[in-house]
This record gives C-alpha cells, structure tokens and sequence, in this order.
C-alpha cells in the first residue's frame, strides 16, 4: 500500500516501504520537478536503485516504478544538471 511522503528536497510523492527501505514513485517525483522525459531520467538511474512495483488500485494492479532514496536525490540532481546544461 502507498503512502503520502512529503519533505524537503524531494517534495510530496506517494512511497511505499520495503524490507525497511522507503521507495519514491517516479512519476510523481518528475511531476513535481518537471522532469518532462521520466524515460529517459530513469536510464540514469542505478538500477539496484530502482524497481517495478505493482500497486494494487481502484482500477485493478498497476505496475509503477519507484526509485530509493538515493535514485530519488539523484532524479532532483538531474534536472537541475539539465538545467544547466551539464
């Protein structure tokens, strides 16, 4: 089951806990800073830092990609790299 997570840097996103690690949704994370390409940010992220969850919804499973804590700060890091063109 998801969760509502809020807090400096990485702002409100739903998350999910497992085996004692928090997990970031992707798309909210992207939407939150307009990371427009979730693709191809996801490329550079780690995979050991990032896995398919499916979410159990109103609409039936969905699968969702969540990143740890560490691909979570890494996504932040990487708009503002693409911000300024590095």
């Amino acid at each position: 089951m998801t969760q509502m997570w809020s807090g400096q840097p990485l702002g409100e996103c739903r998350t999910i806990v497992l085996d004692d690690v928090r997990w970031f949704n992707v798309m909210d994370l992207c939407d939150r800073h307009n990371i427009t390409d979730a693709s191809k940010a996801m490329r550079r992220v780690l995979l050991r830092d990032s896995q398919q969850i499916t979410i159990a919804t109103e609409f039936g499973p969905w699968r969702m990609w969540f990143v740890n804590e560490r691909g979570a700060h890494y996504l932040v890091g990487l708009r503002l790299r693409w911000e300024s063109g590095q």
